[in-house]
């Protein structure tokens, strides 16, 4: 930049972060493959005496939940008794890692549980969530708690008389 000097700097290096989302049936290794492909091309194609390297740093498989569930079937009641309206289910939020990999590890269904609206901007500029939708979605988490608790209310004794 010219900053106070004036003179202009041309940096040694430049870096991009990338981060890339993708649907059921596409894995994080071919997403990665596919991604790499094309920036290799679109880069050669500028023909640059520069050099291009390419790192994955991290990624995971997508996930995908089952609104059949008993679980999400609670969930469904506790947003719908709570708002008062039946919830729309989307796919999003198939992309974090983390939530496979704790299911597989706990061996426990997991449920994704959107506690804002679409219009709060999620991820973008202005990312905002109302007052009322936390007030809302705090009654819905108590009573989809209530509910897994009531599903599982014999286990613990089971537990105990078998050991």
């Amino acid at each position: 930049s010219a900053g106070r000097t004036g003179t202009t700097v041309i940096p040694a290096e430049a870096q991009a972060h990338l981060s890339a989302r993708f649907v059921p049936d596409q894995t994080a290794e071919a997403v990665g493959k596919a991604l790499e492909r094309h920036l290799r091309e679109a880069f050669a194609a500028m023909g640059s005496p520069n050099c291009l390297r390419v790192r994955v740093v991290s990624s995971g498989d997508h996930w995908l939940g089952d609104p059949g569930s008993r679980y999400y079937c609670a969930a469904a009641r506790a947003v719908q008794e709570s708002w008062g309206k039946r919830p729309i289910f989307i796919r999003e939020g198939g992309t974090i890692p983390a939530t496979r990999c704790l299911e597989a590890c706990l061996g426990a269904p997991a449920v994704h549980l959107s506690l804002g609206q679409a219009t709060d901007n999620a991820h973008l500029e202005d990312e905002r969530m109302s007052v009322q939708a936390l007030h809302k979605g705090r009654d819905a988490l108590r009573r989809f708690f209530e509910a897994v608790a009531e599903m599982h209310a014999g286990d613990g004794a089971a537990a105990e008389a078998a050991g």
